[in-house]
């Protein structure tokens, strides 16, 4: 089976090796037995185009509202710039307000703007 999301994975970490397909795919279908991470992805006619993990995580402070955490936001070299990045990100904030975290936060070490 062709996993699209070790096609994201090359394009975002050109030098490292890909992961199998095999164990992209066991940690995708991992994902929604998860009770505190959901797999936001966005499809353009059968191609996946962007994608996003929401965790949101049990918190002893901030009157025990979760904390919301969005990782691992990618969007397709081919279509970015077009909105599909930015509508999986409002989806994860969306998600998060509903569960009534104290503080989303997207969190990221790229240094890439595109």
């Amino acid at each position: 089976m062709s996993w699209p999301l070790t096609l994201c994975y090359r394009q975002f970490h050109p030098t490292a090796p890909v992961p199998a397909p095999t164990a992209v795919e066991a940690t995708y279908m991992a994902l929604p037995f998860s009770e505190m991470t959901t797999l936001f992805a966005m499809d353009n006619t059968g191609t996946l185009v962007a994608n996003c993990t929401l965790a949101l995580l049990p918190n002893l402070s901030q009157g025990h509202a979760p904390l919301a955490r969005s990782r691992t936001s990618s969007t397709d070299a081919a279509h970015r710039r077009s909105g599909f990045g930015r509508a999986v990100l409002r989806a994860t904030h969306d998600v998060a307000w509903k569960a009534d975290n104290y503080a989303p936060l997207l969190a990221t070490g790229s240094t890439h703007e595109s």
